[in-house]
């Protein structure tokens, strides 16, 4: 992730002090992240991303293509079927294509990038290939992933298909009653992918190939004649992985019953007196970051205790890897050494903005590390007659 902010350490330096010298609750707000506005435009922009919808086929008219859909190659025409227990209409594919051919209709308006999809669907006929699947993530007809149940191979797999290149992905062998209908599901957050057939999982997978949010829709090979009815997808409910976000942020993470995930860092490494009294870790020197599942993604948002000789370095750390800085401000009067607070925030992979926030307590160690008492000026600051022309100093007054 790339930061829309860039600024020198002095630059940093002199922000912080200037907001600082405006009042002991002075707030710097940041420009979002460029990884963040690319986000919100590239998954939000569609209403039907976070939308549940579903087609049953039932109120069209049989023997033209369903509304909404576009086909881009087969023949996909709504038909009479009363064999299952749906309404009696179904989506079927019909065209007897080439070998190589992927029978493929999208839909027009549902763009999707985590996904919970899943379809009944009944192996016809078909002598070069049977059955079919769902298709998600759909860049083109040429571009998207694949999941598809095949009875003549007993077989589930899932294929990421690139510029009309087929990759298997993952695969199982299964045994199923071939002219019954079946409930193909699939569900992928972020890289993750699982297959499910009539309710049980058979193949668990990760894969990076498409990353963007897509459309949407069905797919067959060949001369596979398939019938296709209840389609469904929704926005899938999302859990973050609290181990690999606390191994990414160099410490144990914890989970809340809503299912947020913290980390935590006590800055018991430097003593804090507020008016003359030792002041309890406990009490409010803890540095926390907390991290939550969203539709297409997961946030994180956080209070980092610095001092005033870490603030650079902890900007720079966070700013290297996205972070946002949305306040720096203190909570105390009569403290020494001064304690300030600095809120980060962002959007993206989990364990990614974990690193990130490694990244900011790891820099703000390598501070401490060559100073155990937090420095009460600038490093190395000439006197202000260094750096501009003066005639002296008295009574504080500049001449």
């Amino acid at each position: 992730m790339k930061s829309s902010v860039s600024l020198s350490a002095h630059q940093k330096l002199c922000v912080a002090v200037a907001a600082l010298a405006l009042g002991s609750t002075a707030v710097w707000e940041s420009t979002t992240t460029a990884a963040g506005a690319s986000t919100a435009s590239a998954m939000d922009s569609s209403p039907s991303t976070s939308t549940a919808r579903s087609w049953s086929f039932e109120d069209e008219p049989t023997g033209r293509t369903p509304r909404g859909f576009t086909v881009a190659a087969g023949r996909w025409e709504l038909v009479p079927d009363h064999t299952g227990s749906g309404g009696g209409t179904a989506l079927g594919q019909f065209e007897s294509s080439p070998n190589a051919v992927f029978n493929v209709a999208l839909i027009e308006d549902a763009s999707y990038r985590n996904v919970d999809i899943s379809v009944r669907l009944r192996a016809v006929a078909g002598e070069v290939d049977q059955g079919g699947g769902i298709v998600w993530r759909a860049q083109d007809a040429r571009n998207s992933y694949i999941a598809r149940y095949n009875p003549l191979e007993d077989s589930l797999r899932v294929y990421s298909v690139k510029d009309g290149r087929r990759r298997t992905i993952a695969g199982a062998s299964l045994r199923v009653d071939h002219e019954a209908w079946h409930t193909l599901r699939v569900k992928m957050v972020g890289d993750h992918i699982e297959c499910l057939l009539d309710g049980e999982k058979h193949l668990d997978a990760r894969d990076t190939t498409f990353t963007a949010a897509g459309r949407i829709g069905l797919w067959t090979k060949a001369d596979a004649v398939t019938h296709f009815d209840n389609l469904e997808v929704g926005v899938p409910g999302r859990s973050l992985d609290a181990e690999a976000i606390g191994a990414a942020a160099g410490t144990t993470a914890s989970t809340t019953e809503d299912g947020i995930v913290r980390v935590t860092w006590a800055r018991s490494d430097v003593p804090v007196r507020v008016d003359g009294m030792s002041f309890p870790v406990a009490a409010g020197l803890t540095s926390w970051a907390a991290f939550a599942p969203t539709a297409t993604e997961s946030m994180v948002m956080g209070d980092t205790v610095v001092f005033q000789d870490e603030v650079s370095a902890a900007m720079d750390a966070a700013f290297a890897h996205g972070l946002d800085i949305t306040a720096l401000h203190n909570h105390f009067f009569y403290d020494e050494p001064r304690v300030y607070f600095m809120h980060i925030g962002g959007h993206g992979d989990a364990v990614e903005l974990a690193h990130g926030v490694k990244a900011i307590w790891d820099a703000i160690r390598g501070v401490r590390s060559k100073l155990d008492k937090p420095a009460n000026s600038f490093p190395g600051s000439p006197p202000i007659s260094g750096l501009i022309p003066v005639g002296g100093i008295r009574d504080g007054m500049v001449w």
